[in-house]
């Protein structure tokens, strides 16, 4: 998804350093679900690993389940758009 859509819950664009901090949030997030199933992944966890205070988790997404979600609309969004510029137009 591109970085200026992703909006925070005041639905206003992202400035860099939330940009950043949820970049960093997600990347921790998918190196620990690697390991492990979601249900037994905390907050905490993936706050320490990504060295945010667990707070602004809290300011960014509900749960870990929201940010599993955020995650798979934009690998989503990313395949959709790889798709529709490598394949010949069907119309």
């Amino acid at each position: 998804m591109n970085p200026a859509v992703i909006k925070a819950k005041t639905a206003k664009p992202l400035d860099r350093r939330a940009r950043r901090t949820r970049q960093a949030i997600k990347e921790s997030f998918a190196a620990l679900a690697a390991n492990q199933p979601l249900p037994d992944l905390t907050v905490k966890e993936v706050m320490e690993r990504a060295g945010v205070n667990r707070a602004t988790f809290y300011a960014h997404y509900r749960d870990l389940f929201d940010l599993h979600e955020e995650i798979e609309r934009e690998l989503a969004h990313t395949i959709m758009r790889s798709l529709s510029t490598t394949l010949p137009d069907q119309s």
